[in-house]
């Protein structure tokens, strides 16, 4: 399923920044009905017997609930400490931030490219020609308003222990009090090395951050402004940059979201070295945490030392990519071992 319906609604904020982050299904969604007995159209789909009580509904109401739910399972994936190997392990369990399951989602996002549907009031690209009336049209690349930045799929991030799809958590620190996220300054750039093996996979990396509130006379309400680039192939690509909408922001780089995206074609020859920058280019409201997602065929380092792919190690353990053990950390992991010894969980 990739084709927008048609009741979607084409609406971007004053200030222009890409909503939605990512669609979920919203079209005829199958749930519980309060009026079993009603003659509407949705109700009488499906006929008494195993289906009664129950009709298609469509809406944000059948998109959102569908999203959270996603999202539920990404949390419990992270408590029961199924990062990093893909297996369950509470020693390796952590709470993760908003901006984690933000970036998670965005990371398993796949491109929308059937159609839309497109009115006079529907079609926002610069110097187009509007449309009257009701037409199809293909969907605009990813990141657009007409899609965000895809449909999220859990199986395209979250990674169980086999498949070239591998889930990788840089920014990832053991610190608790920070969530778990790294933090950055103005002018300070983080850099992260990765080989990407060959495969079919596409290569996905999401930036994301709470930020600051902005003021209430703020005409851009973006506050703590973070980049994202990624070096490959030759050539270094800012977050954001795919597809028509920088053209239509007439801009280089994003300065108005609070996630970056980025993604690529999988490896097919030799190995590749891929380096990840994230740079605080404005932070007056610091030290900014910041969630960073890569998934893909990637393993740690540059291909040079690199031998296989293979999943990170536990940031936890003193043995990640920027791990820095704290007591705090160890009475955590301590407290949910002795919480799923009693539960029996």
């Amino acid at each position: 399923m990739r084709t927008r319906w048609l009741h979607s609604h084409l609406l971007v904020t004053d200030d222009l920044r890409l909503k939605p982050d990512v669609v979920a299904p919203g079209h005829y969604i199958v749930s519980a009905t309060a009026n079993p007995t009603s003659t509407s159209c949705a109700a009488v789909t499906f006929t008494a017997g195993a289906q009664a009580g129950v009709k298609p509904l469509s809406g944000t109401s059948m998109a959102t609930p569908l999203l959270a739910g996603h999202m539920g399972i990404v949390r419990q994936y992270f408590l029961e400490g199924f990062y990093p190997s893909g297996n369950r392990n509470l020693g390796n369990a952590f709470q993760p931030s908003a901006s984690l399951l933000k970036a998670i989602a965005i990371a398993g996002a796949v491109e929308l490219t059937g159609t839309k549907t497109s009115t006079s009031t529907q079609n926002l690209r610069a110097g187009g020609a509007c449309t009257t009336g009701l037409g199809q049209k293909l969907i605009d690349p990813r990141p657009y308003w007409t899609q965000g930045n895809g449909r999220t799929q859990l199986n395209e991030v979250l990674y169980f222990g086999t498949g070239e799809r591998i889930l990788h958590i840089p920014s990832a620190v053991a610190n608790a009090s920070a969530f778990f996220d790294r933090a950055i300054s103005t002018g300070d750039v983080h850099e992260y090395k990765y080989c990407l093996f060959p495969s079919t996979k596409e290569i996905r990396v999401a930036l994301t951050w709470t930020d600051a509130p902005p003021s209430l006379s703020a005409t851009r309400m973006l506050v703590n402004n973070l980049d994202l680039t990624v070096n490959f192939r030759g050539a270094n690509v800012v977050g954001n940059s795919q597809g028509p909408m920088f053209q239509d922001l007439n801009t280089q780089v994003d300065d108005r979201n609070n996630a970056e995206f980025l993604y690529f074609a999988g490896t097919t020859g030799a190995k590749e070295d891929m380096i990840i920058q994230v740079k605080g280019t404005a932070v007056p409201f610091g030290p900014q945490l910041y969630s960073l997602v890569l998934t893909g065929a990637a393993t740690k380092g540059d291909c040079n030392s690199v031998g296989s792919i293979a999943a990170p190690l536990s940031f936890l353990t003193g043995s990640g990519e920027f791990a820095q053990p704290s007591m705090m950390m160890m009475v955590v992991i301590m407290l949910l071992a002795l919480i799923a010894l009693i539960t029996g969980n």
